[in-house]
C-alpha cells in the first residue's frame, strides 16, 4: 500500500487530464516504478565494457561510482560563466 498523499496526488492531477491521456495506474506498476531497476553485476559491466578498459573494472562497480576521489592539493575550482 502506498502512501495516501501518493493516491491524493493522483485523484487530483489525473482530473485535470483531457480523458484521452488517462491511463490505468496500479499498484503494482508504482511500486515497480519506486523500486528502480536492479544493479549492474561484475559481469554485466563487463560484457558491456571495452576489452581495453576490463583492468579498471573497480573503478565501473556500483559502489564504487557515486564516490568521488579524496581532495588533493593541485585540485583547483572550475568555474562555470554563462554565455550571453
Amino acid at each position: 500500500m502506498l502512501p495516501l498523499y501518493f493516491y491524493n496526488f493522483l485523484k487530483i492531477n489525473l482530473k485535470t487530464k483531457p480523458k484521452l491521456l488517462y491511463r490505468k495506474i496500479v499498484d503494482t506498476n508504482i511500486k515497480k516504478f519506486l523500486k528502480g531497476k536492479p544493479g549492474l553485476t561484475r559481469k554485466d559491466i563487463l560484457q558491456r565494457l571495452l576489452k581495453e578498459f576490463s583492468k579498471y573494472i573497480k573503478h565501473f562497480l556500483p559502489k564504487n561510482v557515486d564516490k568521488l576521489p579524496p581532495y588533493q592539493p593541485w585540485d583547483y575550482k572550475i568555474e562555470i560563466t554563462p554565455r550571453n
